[in-house]
């Protein structure tokens, strides 16, 4: 799912029968470890594994969703007959026994507003389909989304507050951490490890991005400059949502003000121009939409 070392360390031993499959993202950061660790691993072996891609084991087939964050090449696997998602460490896990949490607190992960939008796109793919999560480091499985639920209320808190909510983690005691819930009552608490600092791209009321883009069934890409699903025969328009990473930020579309998650129409072959300005009035974003009309 990987490249951290306590995911990478047993590879070597499965290579010379099978293929073996592993974002290259992450290759760096396991040439690092298997150099420093003296890991029997050969890394130019390892295939890359993207998002799009499909394993069919005979009876369960798993897709491939890219949630970088806790690595850049972060990768989950969903067997969708089943609601089944193997998670690795993407959403970390919640033991109450050893407290744990979400680990962002090592360099070369993602600060917590980029990751916002990698938790809140990958749950849009698979609203209301998730019924099991096999996380890393879980004791147990954890049922349903609560824990995703929690996990996203979290996240958006340290954004939308800063660094004001962190309090100190038990594990390991050099990290702080936002926590939603409690570990010893709630079985769906949450909790992320981060580095105070440097936890978010910026000051929390300067972030002005964009951290989903619906457009119909479809999720978007955030880019400065995104392209739309072509429209099928005889449709007219395309309704888009469209997320800021802050809650506390304004979105205009082509001058006009547009709530969060608020739709609005994209005609065929037009483009629109969204401006994100930050809670400080100071930040500010500015990406275009084009309608396909191909």
């Amino acid at each position: 799912t990987h490249g951290h070392p306590d995911h990478v360390a047993a590879m070597g031993q499965f290579e010379d029968a099978y293929d073996v499959y592993m974002s290259h993202h992450d290759l760096a950061m396991a040439r690092s470890f298997k150099e420093s660790m003296g890991f029997a691993l050969d890394l130019s072996a390892l295939i890359d594994v993207h998002e799009g891609m499909r394993f069919d084991l005979g009876g369960w087939v798993f897709d491939v969703y890219a949630v970088p964050g806790h690595s850049v090449g972060s990768m989950v696997l969903f067997d969708e007959s089943r609601g089944l998602l193997i998670a690795g460490d993407a959403f970390g896990c919640n033991r109450p026994s050893i407290s744990d949490s979400l680990w962002m607190q090592f360099p070369g992960m993602l600060p917590i507003d980029q990751y916002l939008g990698s938790l809140l796109t990958i749950r849009a793919k698979l609203a209301g389909r998730i019924k099991t999560i096999y996380g890393g480091h879980n004791d147990v499985p954890m049922r349903g989304e609560a824990y995703l639920d929690a996990l996203q209320v979290a996240a958006q808190r340290l954004v939308d507050e800063g660094e004001g909510v962190l309090v100190p983690s038990l594990r390991p005691t050099t990290a702080w951490q936002v926590v939603e819930g409690d570990r010893l009552t709630d079985p769906n608490w949450a909790a992320i490890n981060v580095a105070k600092g440097s936890c978010l791209s910026t000051d929390y009321r300067a972030i002005a991005t964009l951290a989903l883009v619906r457009c119909g069934t479809h999720i978007i890409a955030i880019a400065p400059r995104m392209m739309l699903p072509a429209l099928a025969p005889g449709e007219v328009a395309q309704t888009v949502c469209v997320t800021p990473t802050s809650s506390a930020a304004t979105v205009h579309v082509d001058g006009h003000l547009v709530g969060s998650g608020r739709p609005f129409r994209v005609q065929a072959g037009q483009s629109v121009t969204i401006v994100v300005t930050a809670a400080d009035q100071r930040g500010m974003s500015n990406y275009q939409l084009v309608m396909s009309n191909e």
